[in-house]
C-alpha cells in the first residue's frame, strides 16, 4: 500500500517536471526569436515558427504512437500548442495584420481544441481554459471601449468568432465532463 502511494506521487512529480520543462522550452524558443528578431528575414521567422511547431507535434505523435511514452508526448503536444499560439501573434506582427487581439486568442483556442481532440490530450483541453478566459475578458473590454467610437462595427467586427469560441468551449466542456470518472463528475 505504501509503495503504491509512493509510485503515484513519483508519477505526478515526473508529469509536473515534464510539463514545466515544456513551458520553459517554449519560453526559450520565443526568447531566441525575440533576441534575433531584427537579424532575421520574414521568411526565416515564419519558417522557424512553422518548422519548430511541426517538429514538436511530430515528435509528440511519434512518442505516443510508436514508443508509448505518454508523459513526454503530452508535454510535446503542450509545447506545440504554445508555439502555435505564439506563432499566430508573431506572424500577425510580421505581416502587420490589424485585428483585435482577442481574435488571435480565439484562433489559438480553436487550434488547441482541434489538436486536443486529434491527439486525445487533456492537457491541451486544460490549456484552452485560460485562453478562453483571455478571450472573454478581452472581448468584453474591447466591446465596451470601442462601442463609444463606432457602435456598429465594434459589435459586429468579431461577434461571429466570439460566438464560435463560446460554442466550442461549451461543447468541449461537455465532452470533458462526460469522459471524467463518476466520482469527479460531481466536483466539476
Amino acid at each position: 500500500m505504501k509503495n503504491d502511494n509512493k509510485e503515484v506521487i513519483q508519477k505526478k512529480v515526473i508529469r509536473v517536471v515534464v510539463l514545466i520543462g515544456a513551458l520553459l522550452i517554449g519560453a526559450g524558443i520565443f526568447s531566441f526569436i525575440a533576441s534575433n528578431w531584427d537579424g532575421m528575414s520574414d521568411m526565416i521567422k515564419v519558417s522557424l515558427i512553422i518548422g519548430s511547431m511541426l517538429m514538436v507535434y511530430l515528435s509528440g505523435w511519434f512518442l505516443k504512437q510508436k514508443q508509448s511514452n505518454s508523459k513526454i508526448s503530452e508535454a510535446l503536444f503542450l509545447l506545440g500548442a504554445i508555439i502555435y499560439g505564439g506563432g499566430l501573434f508573431l506572424v500577425a506582427q510580421i505581416f502587420n495584420i490589424s485585428a483585435s487581439w482577442p481574435d488571435g486568442f480565439i484562433i489559438w483556442m480553436i487550434g488547441v481544441i482541434a489538436m486536443a481532440f486529434a491527439v486525445n490530450s487533456f492537457y491541451l483541453f486544460y490549456l484552452a481554459i485560460p485562453i478562453s478566459i483571455a478571450i472573454i475578458s478581452g472581448h468584453t473590454t474591447s466591446i465596451f471601449e470601442s462601442s463609444f467610437l463606432d457602435p456598429v462595427s465594434s459589435l459586429s467586427k468579431s461577434l461571429l468568432l466570439l460566438i464560435l469560441a463560446i460554442a466550442i468551449s461549451f461543447t468541449t466542456g461537455r465532452i470533458i465532463r462526460k469522459r471524467l470518472p463518476e466520482n469527479l463528475r460531481e466536483v466539476f
